[in-house]
């Protein structure tokens, strides 16, 4: 399982290195979107994740990860 935004940005760094996504997409099980509670609560991560330089895919990930309840 990954949000949207998350598998946006690996398609994008697959692509910046002559890859193509398309192949890979087919991997993945289950593409979750991303929607308003998500967004919010991704947010809401930045001030407590940007000493560690995460990116909007990385608390994307995490959002997802406390949404479905799994520990992080």
């Amino acid at each position: 399982m990954i949000s949207a935004v998350s598998w946006s940005e690996v398609a994008q760094k697959i692509g910046a290195k002559g890859g193509d996504p398309e192949q890979l997409g087919e991997w993945v099980l289950a593409l979750e979107p991303f929607e308003r509670i998500g967004a919010y609560a991704a947010a809401a991560l930045y001030a407590a994740t940007v000493r560690f330089g995460l990116s909007l895919g990385d608390r994307a990930c995490l959002t997802l990860a406390m949404l479905r309840g799994v520990p992080c």
